[in-house]
């Protein structure tokens, strides 16, 4: 027994909504992490971050392989960059650096280089990675509203 007219409607919608998160991670991680990419590749620009590209250009999504599922109802994703020198412009250096993140207190120092040695100066945070994720809230929530507006209308 239904219990109602239109119950099997009604059962079709709620049960598209529990399988939100597969949806999600099918359709719109995608969406999201390109969003972010964008962003951050942007930032690096803007911010005059970019001396060869090479940290700019190795911005990346991993499309699938980056999409984990926390728990049943949960999706993570996001981009990633493996340049060691990364971090150095996200959070900055010495006492010009994010002061939430630990650094050195001198304006300079010398590190071993090949077959040499350089100098590294004190360098401000250029924050390009977290900017992807927190200016992007908006559009983030406008992404999952096209999710679920999708999946009520597939069911």
């Amino acid at each position: 027994m239904t219990g109602f007219e239109g119950y099997e409607a009604v059962n079709r919608k709620l049960q598209a909504l529990a399988d939100i998160a597969d949806h999600i991670e099918d359709e719109y991680a995608g969406a999201i992490c390109e969003t972010m990419r964008k962003t951050a590749v942007s930032r690096l620009t803007d911010l005059e971050a970019v001396d060869t590209g090479f940290l700019r250009n190795s911005v990346q999504t991993v499309d699938a392989d980056f999409v984990e599922r926390v728990d049943e109802t949960t999706v993570s994703t996001g981009i990633r960059t493996t340049v060691p020198y990364a971090m150095f412009i996200e959070y900055g250096t010495g006492p010009l650096g994010d002061p939430e993140v630990p650094h050195t207190d001198k304006m300079q120092w010398v590190y071993p280089y090949k077959d040499g040695f350089r100098v590294a100066h004190s360098q401000p945070a250029r924050p390009f990675m977290r900017p992807a994720l927190y200016d992007n809230r908006k559009a983030f929530v406008r992404i999952l509203k096209t999710a679920v507006k999708d999946v009520f209308e597939r069911a």
